[in-house]
């Protein structure tokens, strides 16, 4: 067992040390921060808020050139100062009077072109012309004397909120199609980063065993340890790797769903939810169980790295070629037929689970029926590439054929056998 954390520990630091490991694992958190701040401009609370940090106490100026805005209505008359000339304007503009002054050319009505002046950036100046205050004050002048007030909001925005249900009765329903696109999207796109993680994690095990082996590095620790000593190590310190950076990432994003509701009005429910959590955790170990020794395999009996690539991209199509071929059917229906026969297999269980688990509440039973498949296949994948391995890593010269493999691995269980 010693041997074992010895060789995990190694693999493990040499991993997380990687210029390329730290990269990727950063950028996901990042990138998400800025769609959060993204998120929080185009919702239009940015603007609003711009404006009264640039001037809390502070009117609007408005320069009416069209004539149809004056005079002004009495519910604008606190917001917004009316003036007869630009150089009034600019002059309460230049005494901090008002935040910015706001100009309509005779010729908006057709154009809809509009000017602002502001004290000093030009991004102060277009928050204000397109923040919800000044498109407000335009359509209520625009609307005036020709439809009724209490109705000139349904105008602008004529749906305000959709109440949306499921036959159980949960609510389901968003604050508009900007919050249910990105508590959408967000989850999803996090079940295939999860997904991809395994194989990138995987991937290492690949990489580390066949350099080792064209390296003939691997002659000199078979002669300390075990082939099954040395497999389990490496197995133990990259999953380790690849959990570190699954934990970063699901971490990153519970605090990235606290502020999207706080910073942009967009709640990420599923994203708080521990047992969602929990269970993601656990489909990335069993994803990673069972394609780390597949990968591990396929490292040993390719003779180069390109060879053992060529071996493992099998393993890898079959893992994610259905989940997106069906991406279309699980976005709309995360419990469609399609989607629940990949949970049931065991090379496609993992990814799948994880991009269902963030869109929706999934049936115990396709829980229980989808752990319990791959904790099955694992004992049965680590007997055959274990073997696989043991037979692999000393056959440098030539990558051996199917029926080779075969032949050893009878050979391979008869001295086993005997041995007991």
């Amino acid at each position: 067992m010693e041997k074992i954390l010895t060789i995990a520990r190694h693999e493990y630091w040499k991993t997380v040390r990687q210029t390329s490991f730290i990269a990727w694992t950063l950028i996901i958190p990042v990138l998400g921060l800025m769609g959060l701040i993204v998120a929080a401009f185009f919702s239009g609370q940015a603007a609003d808020a711009l404006i009264s940090q640039v001037a809390p106490e502070s009117q609007l100026g408005v320069l009416d050139q069209n004539g149809g805005f004056s005079p002004l209505l009495p519910d604008y008359e606190a917001e917004f100062e009316l003036f007869d000339t630009r150089e009034s304007g600019l002059a309460a503009l230049a005494d901090s009077r008002i935040a910015a002054l706001v100009i309509i050319p005779e010729d908006y009505p057709q154009t809809g072109e509009l000017a602002v002046i502001s004290v000093d950036s030009s991004f102060g100046a277009a928050t204000v012309g397109d923040s919800d205050q000044v498109e407000g004050f335009l359509l209520a002048h625009l609307l005036r004397d020709q439809v009724a007030t209490d109705l000139q909001p349904r105008l602008s925005q004529p749906v305000s909120r959709v109440e949306v249900t499921n036959l159980g009765g949960e609510d389901l329903s968003a604050d508009g199609v900007f919050e249910t696109v990105y508590s959408l999207l967000v989850p999803y796109v996090l079940g295939i980063l999860l997904g991809y993680t395994i194989f990138t994690a995987s991937g290492y095990l690949l990489r580390s065993v066949s350099d080792e082996k064209t390296n003939r590095v691997i002659e000199i620790m078979l002669s300390s340890v075990t082939a099954e000593q040395l497999l389990a190590g490496k197995v133990i310190g990259l999953g380790a790797a690849g959990l570190t950076r699954v934990v970063i990432w699901l971490g990153s994003a519970l605090l990235i769903s606290q502020g999207s509701l706080a910073l942009a009005g967009v709640n990420l429910p599923l994203l708080s939810q521990p047992m969602v959590l929990f269970l993601i955790l656990v489909y990335y170990l069993l994803g990673y169980a069972i394609f780390s020794l597949l990968m591990a395999a396929a490292g040993a009996l390719g003779t180069t790295l390109q060879e053992a690539g060529q071996i493992a991209s099998a393993f890898s199509l079959i893992a994610t070629m259905p989940p997106l071929l069906v991406i279309g059917f699980v976005f709309s229906n995360p419990d469609a037929l399609v989607a629940r026969i990949l949970s049931y297999f065991p090379l496609t269980a993992p990814t799948m689970m994880m991009m269902r688990l963030t869109l929706a509440e999934i049936p115990l039973i396709d829980v229980i029926i989808s752990i319990a498949v791959c904790l099955v296949t694992i004992p049965i994948v680590l007997w055959i590439g274990a073997r696989v391995f043991q037979i692999g890593l000393l056959m440098t010269v030539k990558r051996p054929s199917l029926r080779e493999i075969i032949q050893l691995m009878r050979v391979g269980s008869r001295k086993t056998a005997q041995r007991g």
